[in-house]
This record gives C-alpha cells, sequence and structure tokens, in this order.
C-alpha cells in the first residue's frame, strides 16, 4: 500500500506497479482449482562478530474437490557461534470456497478465515477460467 492504493509486484520483478495497471477477474461462484502455490521470503543481516537470516516459506495446494492444505514454516540462522532453528504452523488443510472477490477457508478444526481473492493478469487479457481449473 502506497497513499492507500494497493501495489502489485509480479513473480521475478523488484518494483512494484500500482494495482490499476493490472487487469483483474473475479473467481467464478464455486470454481475448483487443483495446482500449488508457494512463497519464501528470506531476509539477512551482517553485522560485527556475525549476520543472521530469517524469513518464512509458505505453501498452499487445492484440490478440485474443494479441499486445501497449506503448510507454513518460518526459520532462522545465525553465525558466531549461535545456531539456527524452526518452527511450523499447526493448521493444515480443510476446505476452500470461492466466489467473486472473495475466498473463504475453513480449516479442519472449525477456524475459519475469509479473505479478498482475484486472478491478476498485468498483459490486460482475460484468462480463461474453467470449472476444473
Amino acid at each position: 500500500m502506497r497513499n492507500n492504493e494497493l501495489e502489485l509486484k509480479a513473480h521475478g520483478k523488484t518494483e512494484y506497479k500500482d494495482a490499476r495497471d493490472w487487469l483483474t477477474e473475479p473467481a467464478k461462484e464455486n470454481l475448483k482449482l487443483n495446482s500449488c502455490y508457494g512463497n519464501i521470503t528470506s531476509r539477512s543481516t551482517e553485522g560485527y562478530g556475525g549476520g543472521s537470516t530469517v524469513g518464512n516459506a509458505s505453501s498452499w495446494c487445492f484440490k478440485n474437490n474443494g479441499r486445501f492444505a497449506h503448510s507454513k514454516t518460518g526459520f532462522a540462522n545465525a553465525t558466531g557461534g549461535v545456531r539456527g532453528s524452526t518452527s511450523s504452523s499447526n493448521k493444515t488443510g480443510g476446505r476452500y470456497y470461492l466466489s467473486d472477490y472473495v475466498a473463504k477457508f475453513v480449516y479442519d478444526d472449525g477456524t475459519e478465515v475469509t479473505t479478498y481473492f482475484c486472478f491478476l493478469n498485468e498483459k490486460k487479457r482475460i484468462l480463461p477460467l474453467t470449472e476444473s481449473d
């Protein structure tokens, strides 16, 4: 966000662009996906006596039967006589529902998370959406 405007960055790019430069497309009601998506972020610092790296890795896998699996792991590693560590989330999956610009995740433990959802296309071409994607 900059000046209350949403900005987006394409995978592999370093610069953010105003969201209006992208074409967004809502999900068809009850759309089901069959794919996995992941993200890894990290940050390293170097200082007197050693350095450190911290980050997290997250993956989402969607099945066309309406189920999803979600994993998230944080990690830290340091030099100069300090050891590394990891931590993982205990929420692993459940059912998902996509409609319009909304995604609802209902984890197997009953936790519900609702968030924004859309397909992005920086080239402003309509992407084909099928019920089997």
